[in-house]
């Protein structure tokens, strides 16, 4: 027996190690989540509780300015939500380069940005091709539960596991989701890393539309600052659509009562193929069952064709039988002058 080849032996015995060191690498992993479970939680309730307290704050200072007299100058905002509103075509060179500085390349991608000067003298020049404002804890938090995705290794990763989060921005002492929802929301000292690890943010177009996106928002358009109404945009572009609803219901339509008084018993419904079935889309015919056609004038035959209902039971066309491809004009006085089968009954008949 010929022995086993020795690189087929290295083989195994690499495959095996990189087993055991993924496996090993695992049980790490684990162990760390376990432990850092509780830190975590610490931290999430430990920023609802500051975020409870800010709101807290404004409602009592709002209040005493009432009660004095005088109102409340609310705080100005520290955060940004920028998004494009306008494609490529037809840009100048600045705006191009201004839109790149901003990490904006595609139509409808949005950004975090820090308010200082630098940064409004730039919004300020590619304001017809941008919208933005200011961003509530509720908006900051959906895009980044919803449309979250980091950059690691300079490619474009799912925020699906804190783990990636800290292996990031473990050294800045960010380590799970909210810890970056809080440094994002309130511009911590760590914001330039916590927004450059962010991936811009692929948004949906809204439904329905924009309209008038070359025209500013206070003239009723869509481009420039609209403060705190950009989370209602910001929101309508998040959420994930649901498949529109089956256009025809899956039960069989019952038979309509006219129609049912007109065919009378022991009339099954015939599709033109000559099988029972229920929806077709040039519409439905009914065939009489144990009643031959008859050339006397008494019991009528019942034809089906593409054109609808053709019936001779009053002995209209005595001496001869009605064809099944019967014309628009056999139909029309026949059927509407006996049975007023008119086309609102066939539709209702069929499903399309």
């Amino acid at each position: 027996m010929a022995g086993v080849p020795e690189t087929l032996q290295k083989k195994k015995q690499r495959n095996a190690a990189w087993k055991k060191a993924d496996a090993e690498a695992a049980a790490a992993a684990r162990t760390h989540a376990k432990a850092m479970r509780g830190t975590i939680l610490t931290r999430a309730a430990k920023y609802a509780e500051e975020y409870r307290n800010q709101e807290k704050e404004l409602v009592e200072l709002r209040r005493e300015a009432k009660l004095n007299g005088g109102f409340y100058v609310e705080p100005e905002a520290k955060l940004l939500f920028v998004m494009r509103i306008r494609g490529i075509n037809d840009l100048h060179p600045t705006t191009r380069k201004i839109l790149q500085l901003l990490r904006l390349r595609q139509i409808h991608n949005g950004v975090f940005l820090r308010v200082n000067k630098a940064t409004v003298n730039m919004l300020r020049k590619v304001e017809p091709y941008i919208t933005y404002g200011y961003p509530n804890l509720k908006t900051v938090k959906e895009l980044m539960y919803k449309r979250g995705f980091g950059k690691v290794n300079k490619q474009r990763v799912p925020l699906k596991d804190n783990a990636i989060i800290e292996g990031a921005l473990g050294k800045y002492g960010i380590v799970c989701m909210e810890d970056l929802v809080h440094e994002i929301y309130t511009t911590g000292p760590h914001f330039k890393e916590a927004s450059n690890f962010l991936w811009p943010f692929k948004l949906s177009s809204p439904l329905g539309g924009m309209t008038r996106k070359r025209n500013h928002y206070i003239e009723g358009g869509e481009a420039g600052n609209r403060e705190d109404k950009i989370n209602a945009l910001a929101r309508l572009q998040t959420l994930v659509r649901a498949p529109p609803p089956s256009p025809c219901p899956p039960s069989r339509p019952p038979m309509p009562p006219s129609l049912r008084s007109a065919t009378g018993a022991g009339t099954r419904w015939v599709g033109f193929s000559g099988t029972d079935q229920s929806t077709t889309k040039a519409g439905m015919a009914v065939e009489k069952q144990g009643a031959p056609t008859r050339q006397d004038g008494g019991e009528g035959a019942v034809g089906r064709g593409n054109k609808g209902f053709v019936d001779d039971r009053e002995g209209k066309n005595e001496g001869m039988n009605v064809p099944a491809h019967a014309s628009g004009r056999e139909k029309k006085t026949v059927a509407d002058e006996n049975h007023h089968l008119d086309a609102r009954t066939l539709r209702t008949c069929a499903c399309v």
